[in-house]
């Protein structure tokens, strides 16, 4: 079944013949919740839903959907079919809101096949509407955008619920004859089901799998499309955004552009701003906008000119009371970040070592293997799952790395200040962990920013930790934390070197100024065929980062007993390798965590790239070389901090290595790693 679906797929992709063409409506149907066939039967009918179960078709619970349009609106409809309409799951009442926990239907759209971006939108059965931009190049998502003047009507009939919504085109940039879209349900009981029109078996956020339609519209009638891409300081008074005109169509002349900002009393303010539009397919424009009050609010900006179509679009904001300053902190704290970026806990330096998400009955036995912090998430309202680990926490002597999930994703900054006041004394509370990947759960920069600086205000000692895994985003969000973190889990997509460049990446966007810490990967990629890392490539990736100056590790596996498996379980020998690589770097601990040293090194290769460090404590130096690639690498390297007379210089495991002349001759096998100890004629760091 999987095969067959790739092959439905791919004809839609290659074949210019299988385009779905359509026609415009020629009549638009009533929004109002009682979908009614004869309104939409000029739409396009689709009724085979695949459900996302491996070897598997029909979902249990059948659907049929309507999309159509006219020169102004896309028209959407569904029946939901349900036997049991009591059981259909219907809470969540706020714009934006978790609708995914709800039963639910969504539609993905994508206006411009030569862009990346495309829109989501998720629709429950109280009418409730969530909508974001999706940008996979740029920013992930866009949580805070939304369509303007969309119209969505629900019902709940005998046999399921229904729905019907109208959504301006004016919302979307417009160009060419060629959309793509797909259409999906979730049905949470009695057990959760998906299904969508395209069989979608790993996820519906695919754009490259979406259906190709080529509608009959007029696209020279709308003006060029708004973006607005950020948002500046949200503070009362006079702001500045920054907005992205998209003009595929290369419109020239000029135009109008109004920003209103409606607040939570619905009052508005409205500033206009003149543009000239040039023949670029992308223009950027920065526009005034004025806000009155603090609280949240929505910026509408509207594209004028004449002869087309206005564009629109709408992005919710948080006004901000004050400048982002954190509270000073009036006593010395027990944790803190030195100078040399490293992590200190009640006076002493620490390199942590973090594993995810383990039961907290576990953390006796994680100390013992060297590990010495753990990482634990929240996606309830309560305080009780933190309360519960930072005790046993304390009680197994390691420290704690908490993420407040459930505040963080609805952006609830004054849940989020009461859990950290409850907490932020607690002894074995090492740092916050503040969003993991937020720009893949609606946190934009300026979000992650007043999540940073609430924290900051609940506990100024606190250092906040930030996980991102899109390089292109690090810089816009280095500002919203104070230890960086990266993920890169590269096997077997990419090769295992990119880590290196993502590492660098995250110093240059720290500006060497803060941490950076790295989340190693130890699972198989369930969207790359689930292969684990072999030993090899394991011990490779983490002291490769290691060897480009992190000063904290994480280690992430999906298969941890939170998510219902175990590592330990799923492979065994993958388990031991991490913990005993745990106990090598708690040995290397001081000279991981000092400062940065003269790299008083040369390296000379046959062929390919070693990735080389030295770091020293007040015994030896140590110099770790790594061999990323999956081809063997002969290498020199001399230094002047092996003694002339030396004739053998060892690793951290003791094996010796013959050296000639201050010069060690070696050779790398594919992913090896060596970390040779520099017993004499070291000078003290």
């Amino acid at each position: 079944m999987i095969q067959k679906t790739f092959l439905m797929m791919l004809l839609h992709l290659l074949l210019p013949a299988m385009l779905l063409a359509m026609t415009p409506m020629s009549q638009s149907p009533i929004i109002d919740g009682k979908l009614s066939r004869s309104e939409w039967q000029q739409a396009k009918h689709f009724d085979q839903f695949i459900t996302t179960v491996p070897d598997q078709d029909h979902p249990n619970k059948p659907t049929q959907a309507w999309f159509g349009f006219d020169q102004e609106n896309l028209y959407l409809a569904f029946d939901c079919a349900d036997s049991d309409t009591a059981s259909i799951q219907s809470n969540i009442q706020t714009r934006d809101g978790t609708l995914w926990f709800d039963d639910c239907v969504e539609v993905f759209f994508k206006p411009i096949q030569s862009r990346s971006e495309y829109y989501h939108f998720i629709v429950n059965p109280r009418g409730m509407v969530f909508d974001q931009l999706c940008r996979p190049n740029e920013i992930g998502v866009h949580k805070d955008w939304n369509a303007l003047d969309i119209k969505v009507a629900t019902g709940i009939t005998p046999a399921g619920w229904q729905v019907e919504v109208r959504i301006p085109l004016s919302n979307f940039p417009m160009a060419g004859n060629v959309w793509a879209m797909n259409l999906a349900r979730t049905s949470q009981k009695p057990t959760v089901e998906y299904s969508s029109i395209q069989g979608m078996k790993n996820g519906f956020h695919r754009p490259e799998a979406f259906r190709i339609i080529e509608p009959q519209i007029d696209n020279t009638r709308f003006a060029p499309g708004v973006e607005i891409l950020d948002v500046g300081q949200r503070q009362i008074g006079k702001n500045t955004a920054k907005i992205r005109l998209i003009n595929e169509q290369a419109i020239t002349g000029q135009a109008t552009i109004n920003s209103t900002v409606i607040n939570s009393s619905q009052t508005a303010t409205r500033q206009t701003t003149t543009v000239q539009l040039n023949a670029d397919h992308e223009q950027m424009v920065s526009i005034p906008y004025q806000v009155d009050q603090p609280g949240p609010a929505e910026l509408c900006v509207t594209l004028q000119m004449q002869g087309h179509q206005p564009a629109i679009v709408g992005r919710t904001l948080l006004v901000r009371e004050s400048e982002l300053t954190a509270d000073a902190s009036s006593e010395p704290s027990h944790r803190y970040i030195d100078k040399d970026h490293a992590l200190v806990i009640n006076g002493k330096k620490v390199f942590p070592l973090i594993f995810y998400r383990q039961p907290p009955g576990t953390y006796s036995s994680l100390k013992s293997t060297g590990f010495n912090c753990a990482e634990v998430t929240n996606y309830r309202p309560t305080m009780d799952v933190i309360r519960t680990h930072l005790q046993q926490a304390q009680n197994s002597g390691i420290g704690l790395l908490p993420h407040e999930d459930y505040a963080a994703r609805r952006f609830l900054r004054g849940h989020l200040k009461k859990v950290v006041r409850q907490f932020k004394d607690h002894p074995n509370l090492w740092a916050w962990y503040l969003a993991d990947e937020p720009q893949n759960y609606g946190i934009s920069p300026e979000n992650a920013a007043d999540l940073y600086h609430a924290v900051k205000q609940a506990a100024p000692d606190l250092p906040v930790f930030l996980l991102n895994s899109e390089p292109q985003l690090f810089k816009r969000y280095a500002s919203a934390c104070d230890i960086f973190g990266v993920d890169c889990y590269p096997v077997p997509s990419k090769p295992i070197s990119v880590i290196a460049d993502y590492i660098e990446e995250a110093h240059k966007a720290v500006e060497h100024k803060k941490p950076v810490w790295f989340a190693a990967q130890t699972y198989g990629s369930f969207k790359h065929g689930g292969r684990m890392p072999t030993l090899d490539e394991g011990r490779c990736m983490i002291y490769l980062a290691l060897a480009h100056g992190v000063k904290g590790m994480l280690f992430f596996a999906y298969t941890c007993e939170e998510m219902g498996g175990s590592l330990q379980k799923t492979d065994a020998a993958f388990y031991e390798m991490t913990l005993e690589i745990g106990k090598e770097i708690q040995s290397l601990s001081e000279a991981l965590t000092g400062p940065d040293i003269a790299q008083q090194y040369t390296v000379e290769t046959e062929q390919g790239k070693l990735h080389c460090r030295l770091i020293a404590d007040q015994k030896h130096h140590y110099l770790l070389a790594v061999n990323p690639t999956d081809q063997t690498i002969k290498a020199r390297i001399t230094s002047a901090l092996i003694d002339k007379l030396q004739t053998h210089v060892s690793t951290l495991w003791g094996v010796d290595q013959v050296v000639i002349n201050q010069t060690i001759r070696d050779t790398w096998t594919p992913f090896d790693v060596k970390v040779y100890v520099l017993e004499k004629g070291v000078a003290q760091p």
